[in-house]
């Protein structure tokens, strides 16, 4: 849709970015068109929890997530442990309570999140000109409710998974900016995804997503191409050089392509360690696919994950890919 291109331009704080991953998923995964701010804000804590309190990442100086967070924390004696899920439970639970702290959020947040569409002068211009549905705004605010435009909404549930990696990419770029010497960086935002992909997987399995792989984002970096495949970087590397390696045709089960196919995708492969040894240099490699729910895919286009490894960027790589379950990894 127009605009939503320049929605993180000159951003200095992360709420743009949380409110609209909630906004998306409210969209797609509670097909919501009306939805209060205390209910998006609620989302945004609890999307956020698991950066602050756990991997202690900063959101920098014009940021008061962290200190409302930690109001949340000692407020309803919350643990720095609990689960996102739980988090989100227990603010609903204690909404009134809450309300005070939540403030801060929608002072301006959802007014200035328009602005793509509307210049930004007073919260009350943003109100009734966003009613006009002049500029093709995506919502329009009422009684401190958004109200999603008809059109915004097919858009959003067609492009849900294509937006929310685009904003978590985004995201990410903030947060690498002002956490640059937080060590093992990529592991600690790795570790925040699997919540993430378990709603991706939700939105799956209810046919409403395009096929990202399908439908390339302009952020890939392709840094090989044979007829039949594609290897391009991760937008969320688990390591420096991170490269995914597909078929161009959408097959969801590695196990049922064709093995002249199969064999071209291990040779691009092998075509990109050695592109890969000559940028980065690495000290070792992990090579692996996600066939089905169970094993973690979450992307139903099958994939051939290469990822570099460097001495020293995990404090114990004993087991390397058996850690897809945990407690077997050391043995």
């Amino acid at each position: 849709m127009e605009n939503i291109g320049s929605l993180f331009d000159n951003t200095t704080a992360t709420y743009k970015y949380f409110w609209f991953l909630s906004i998306i998923d409210k969209v797609t995964l509670e097909n919501k068109t009306k939805i209060t701010f205390d209910e998006l804000v609620i989302d945004m804590i609890s999307k956020a929890w698991d950066y602050i309190q756990k991997h202690n990442l900063s959101f920098g100086h014009a940021d008061s997530f962290k200190m409302q967070i930690e109001e949340l924390e000692n407020v309803l004696d919350l643990s720095k442990d609990t689960s996102p899920e739980n988090i989100k439970t227990i603010l609903e639970s204690n909404i009134e309570t809450i309300k005070p702290i939540l403030k801060v959020f929608t002072l301006n947040v959802p007014y200035r999140f328009l602005s793509p569409w509307i210049r930004f002068e007073t919260n009350e211009q943003v109100i009734k000109v966003a009613k006009q549905n002049l500029n093709n705004p995506m919502y329009w605010i009422d009684n401190n409710e958004i109200n999603i435009y008809p059109q915004w909404i097919s858009y959003i549930k067609s492009k849900s998974q294509e937006l929310k990696k685009e904003t978590e990419y985004q995201l990410h770029l903030f947060l690498h900016k002002r956490n640059s010497n937080s060590p093992f960086l990529e592991e600690k935002l790795n570790k925040i995804h699997p919540f993430q992909q378990e709603e991706i997987l939700k939105v799956a399995e209810n046919n409403q997503i395009i096929c990202p792989f399908c439908n390339l984002s302009s952020n890939i970096q392709i840094i090989y191409e044979t007829t039949n495949t594609l290897s391009f970087y991760d937008l969320y590397p688990v390591s420096k050089g991170h490269t995914l390696i597909i078929p161009k045709q959408h097959i969801e089960d590695y196990f049922t392509i064709k093995q002249n196919l199969q064999t071209e995708l291990w040779q691009s492969v092998n075509h990109c360690k050695k592109i890969l040894d000559n940028l980065y240099k690495p000290d070792g490699y992990n090579t692996g696919i996600n066939v089905g729910k169970a094993a973690g895919q979450s992307i139903f286009h099958t994939h051939i994950h290469l990822i570099p490894r460097y001495k020293d960027d995990t404090p114990n790589p004993l087991g390397g890919v058996r850690g897809v379950i945990a407690e077997k990894q050391k043995y």
